[in-house]
Parts: C-alpha cells; sequence; structure tokens
C-alpha cells in the first residue's frame, strides 16, 4: 500500500485499538452499497469474457449494455447477484488480514514489501471464501434467460446441486489457483502502484483528491497487467469437462490472440475505476472513525 497505507497504519489505530463493531458495521455498509451500484458492470464483464469470437452476442461494452437491457430488462444486470452477496465476508476475510499480516510482518522489511506481502496473504485467506461463490455467481450471469429473483434463488440452489454432483467440494473451488494467481499479484501490483502514485501526487493539497487519483492510477494500470489472467480465470471456471486453465489459455490465444485474452477490459477497468477510489478513500475514513472510545 506504499507510504499512504504505511502512514495510515503507523499514526493511524492498530487492529487492536480498533472498535470491531463499528468497523465491520461501517465495513458492511459500504460493501453492500459499492456491490448493489456496480454489479451491473462484472455482469457484462463476464459475458464479455466468456463469449467466444466465432458466436459473439456483444460487441463490445455498450453493446452489451444494450442489449441486456433490452432483452432481460433491469433484471439481467443483476444476474448472480443474490449469491454473489453471500462473497460479502471475503471482504472482511481480506481486510483484517491485511491488517493482522500486516502488523506480524518484521518490521525491519520496507514498507512497500510489506505491503505486497500482507496484500498476498489477505488475498488467500479470502479466495477460500470467495472462489465458491463466483463458481456459482458467474454461472448465472452469463444466462441470458429472464429471470426472476426468487427463480435465481432456485437456480442457485440448482447450480450448486449439479457442481457438488460432478465434481464434489473441488468442484466449488475450480480455478482456485488461478484465482489465487491472478488476484494475489493484482493486490500487491495494486497496492504498490497506489503508494508510488501518492507520493506522486505529494504537490495537491486536496488529501481526498490525491488518494482518489493514485487509486485511480493504480486501477487502470493493475487492470492492464491482470486483464489476460482474469479472462483465463472466468472462462476455465465457467467451462465444464475435465480441461486445464493452460488449455483454456492455449484455446483462447489460437482462436483471437491478444484481443481474446483482453476480452472485457473496458467493463473491468470501469469497475475499478469506478471502485477503486471510494473502496480506498472509504477504507482510510473506516480506520481512523473506528477507533475504541473516539466519536465518529
Amino acid at each position: 500500500m506504499g507510504d499512504a497505507v504505511d502512514s495510515a497504519r503507523s499514526h493511524g489505530p492498530k487492529w487492536s485499538q480498533m472498535d470491531k463493531k463499528q468497523y465491520f458495521g461501517k465495513l458492511l455498509t459500504m460493501m453492500v452499497g459499492m456491490r448493489t451500484v456496480l454489479f451491473p458492470l462484472q455482469v457484462v464483464k463476464t459475458r464479455l469474457q466468456f463469449q467466444n469470437k466465432a458466436d459473439a452476442q456483444y460487441s463490445g461494452t455498450y453493446d452489451a449494455i444494450k442489449k441486456i437491457a433490452r432483452r432481460e430488462g433491469l433484471n439481467g444486470f443483476f444476474k448472480g447477484y443474490p449469491i454473489s452477496m453471500l462473497s460479502l465476508p471475503a471482504g472482511f476475510i481480506y481486510l483484517t488480514s491485511l491488517e493482522l499480516s500486516w502488523q506480524f510482518l518484521p518490521s525491519s522489511l520496507p514498507s512497500s514489501l510489506k505491503d505486497s506481502l500482507s496484500g498476498v496473504a489477505a488475498c488467500a485467506a479470502s479466495q477460500l471464501w470467495m472462489v465458491p461463490v463466483d463458481v456459482v455467481s458467474q454461472h448465472q450471469q452469463v444466462n441470458t434467460k429472464k429471470l426472476k429473483t426468487s427463480e435465481q434463488f432456485r437456480q442457485s440452489t440448482s447450480l450448486a446441486k449439479n457442481i457438488f454432483r460432478n465434481g464434489g467440494i473441488t468442484g466449488f473451488y475450480r480455478g482456485f489457483w488461478i484465482s489465487l494467481f491472478t488476484f494475489g499479484p493484482q493486490s500487491a501490483i495494486f497496492w504498490g502502484t497506489f503508494g508510488r502514485a501518492r507520493r506522486s501526487f505529494d504537490f495537491i493539497p486536496n488529501q481526498n483528491l490525491q488518494v482518489s487519483l493514485s487509486a485511480a492510477t493504480a486501477s487502470v494500470f493493475t487492470n492492464l497487467i491482470t486483464t489476460p489472467l482474469d479472462t483465463v480465470r472466468a472462462r476455465y471456471q465457467l467451462s465444464e469437462g475435465k480441461t486445464t486453465s493452460l488449455q483454456v489459455f492455449k484455446e483462447l490465444w489460437k482462436s483471437e490472440r491478444i484481443a481474446g485474452l483482453y476480452k472485457g477490459y473496458f467493463a473491468r477497468t470501469l469497475y475499478g475505476l469506478l471502485n477503486s477510489s471510494p473502496i480506498v478513500m472509504g477504507y482510510f475514513w473506516i480506520r481512523r472513525t473506528s477507533q475504541k472510545d473516539s466519536i465518529s
């Protein structure tokens, strides 16, 4: 997280000094709000990543938004939303692991290295919860049929049973390693870039603007590096039968080359831009206002 988060942790409250009830309550509100507002972009991104060039339904992000709205209505943008809410604990796991791992890592390590290592540790812990939810949610996101919310719940149950029947408990962890290989570096790259960007924007007097621009810069750069991995991950988790992530990559490269690996890049980057700044600013605010015996 660079100097920005180093400062926030060094001079802000330590984990033991925070009021956990306040901390998790505010965190839950922030995560539910951001998930709800930005979930439609997640659906668009997943559909673009999953489609094949030969039978593509959408020519790009804007085209996907238009067609989903016309054919499926508002519900089309929230397919997989109910089951995706089960992933919220992953956010708590991520930030708690981030805080604890940062504090337990040797103080002699450079802050940038500590941030990267704590980010990877937090990612590994959160993915244990996140991947099973993702596997079910993504199957719903690529379903183009009109479904009411009640039907989505029934479909979630049916999908979960089918996944368990075909692959057992490991079926829910399909793509776990590639998820870890995607989101681990993504976390490390984002926070490392964020710290460096904030130092570059040190001339800006407004702290909120400084944080916002730094988060936006980190988001764009991170997505540029990690989108190919995310595309392979999504397609692998949605694939059926005995295949590997390497085979998915080879087939995609053979048919569509570099463009195939960057499917959904614009939607993913837009999601990141709209998500990263509020989340990072919210993270700092929650830490500041969740001290024990303090008034928020």
